[in-house]
């Protein structure tokens, strides 16, 4: 599933009708913190995330407060899969990657706590976000992402 659609993990909630594919990526120690450094790989992970366009609306019963699919999730090097990592909507990272805030010293892109500034999900909450069925795809973009 990682080569069509460029994700590492799906979550399907079949109560909800939902779902939300992640896509992991390591952060690096670097000068004291942790660091991710955005590469060709992730651009071309988003490229197939795009592949599938933007997410539907749903029916008069369905609500999400987030209805985006893909999420980009940072972990620690090392570190266990449920500890130390960061999750951010896709859109939210693309947006945050055009602010100066995504600037490293020397101008390169980069990733890390301090410059998200707590702009980002924890694990336990993204999970019963995705329990709740409050963000992910709709019914019928679910239905359609099964197939």
């Amino acid at each position: 599933l990682e080569h069509a659609l460029g994700v590492d993990l799906i979550y399907i909630n079949t109560i909800q009708r939902n779902v939300v594919m992640v896509q992991h990526k390591m952060l690096e120690p670097s000068g004291g913190g942790w660091v991710y450094r955005p590469d060709e790989q992730l651009a071309q992970e988003i490229a197939r995330m795009g592949a599938f366009g933007r997410p539907g609306r749903g029916d008069d019963t369905e609500y999400r407060l987030h209805s985006g699919v893909f999420y980009l999730k940072f972990v620690k090097r090392n570190a266990a899969i449920r500890q130390g990592g960061v999750l951010l909507p896709l859109d939210h990272f693309k947006l945050f990657v055009t602010t100066p805030a995504s600037q490293g010293p020397r101008g390169g892109l980069r990733i890390d706590y301090d410059a998200l500034g707590g702009r980002y999900m924890r694990e336990q909450p993204f999970v019963d976000l995705i329990r709740a069925g409050y963000i992910g795809a709709y019914a019928n973009d679910t239905t359609q992402l099964q197939t």
